[in-house]
């Protein structure tokens, strides 16, 4: 509580304003699920009624404690879900989450959870492939696909029709 007293004796006057310094609880049940090049999280809501917001922390090492570096963005009440779309594919992140009131008391952070996001769209189909006969060999040529994340072409060969 902070205040201010002025007397004029043999009478004071205090007049005082309440300050919460309770902390939010910790945000419980922090899951993750990842796509292509993205992480989604989310997490049950707090029932604080001073709830503000909740900041989201992100590192690649395991059982990391958050420092102010570590936070990607934040989601005002009511959300309670955050898209991180700042990833790597095939790279893990650990994540953690904190509750934040109206007079900026943090909580304590979330149980960590952890993502993999994963390239899951197949490359195009190689376009216009054309065959020439050689003496004992054929040449195959066809346009290059233009994925940036193209590893390489398999060919197969067989001695059947189809």
């Amino acid at each position: 509580m902070t205040g201010v007293q002025t007397c004029a004796l043999p009478i004071c006057q205090v007049s005082a304003v309440p300050t919460d310094t309770i902390a939010p609880a910790v945000p419980q049940n922090l899951t993750s699920s990842s796509g292509d090049g993205f992480v989604d999280l989310s997490w049950n809501p707090n029932s604080e009624t001073d709830l503000f917001y909740y900041t989201v922390y992100r590192s690649i090492t395991d059982g990391f404690t958050p420092v102010p570096s570590d936070s990607i963005g934040i989601t005002i009440r009511p959300d309670t879900s955050y898209r991180d779309s700042g990833v790597v594919n095939e790279m893990t992140y650990y994540y953690r989450v904190s509750a934040v009131d109206s007079f900026y008391n943090s909580s304590q952070y979330s149980v960590q959870t952890s993502a993999l996001p994963v390239d899951t769209i197949a490359p195009a189909v190689p376009r216009d492939l054309s065959v020439s006969a050689g003496q004992e060999s054929i040449n195959l040529s066809w346009y290059a696909n233009t994925e940036s994340d193209l590893l390489g072409y398999v060919i197969y060969r067989s001695l059947t029709d189809g």
